[in-house]
């Protein structure tokens, strides 16, 4: 459990924040009812974390790729304007915030696509 102070309690009073309130890491799973000792280990990663991480290594790729296409050598242009269009994400993909796939499978497919022009482009 998390706690916090501040937030409109009076100074000095300290209450709970409920786990998932915002968190990105958790301390080690116990129960604190049935276990008193010190637990000393690697905080585990929320799933919130997780899921940012992934989202600015996709930011990276289209990055990653706006670059490779942009230092293109002659004899690769074809492949440059093929790559190119993978940089606007598609609509089947994402809309906006409330209109996008659900499907995990599509993002990943995306994805490999990008990481397969970028290597592409840079060989």
């Amino acid at each position: 459990m998390s706690y916090v102070t501040g937030y409109g309690w009076p100074l000095g009073k300290q209450t709970i924040w409920g786990n998932g309130d915002g968190r990105f890491f958790y301390p080690l799973n116990r129960n604190p009812n049935h276990d008193a000792s010190t637990h000393l280990g690697k905080p585990v990663p929320s799933l919130r974390l997780e899921i940012l991480r992934d989202g600015i290594e996709d930011y990276e790729y289209l990055v990653m790729l706006e670059a490779a296409v942009k230092q293109a050598p002659a004899e690769k242009r074809n492949l440059a304007r093929q790559a190119e269009q993978l940089l606007d994400i598609p609509e089947t993909l994402y809309t906006n915030e409330s209109s996008y796939s659900k499907n995990p499978q599509d993002i990943l497919a995306h994805r490999k696509r990008l990481a397969e022009y970028i290597l592409k482009l840079k060989e």
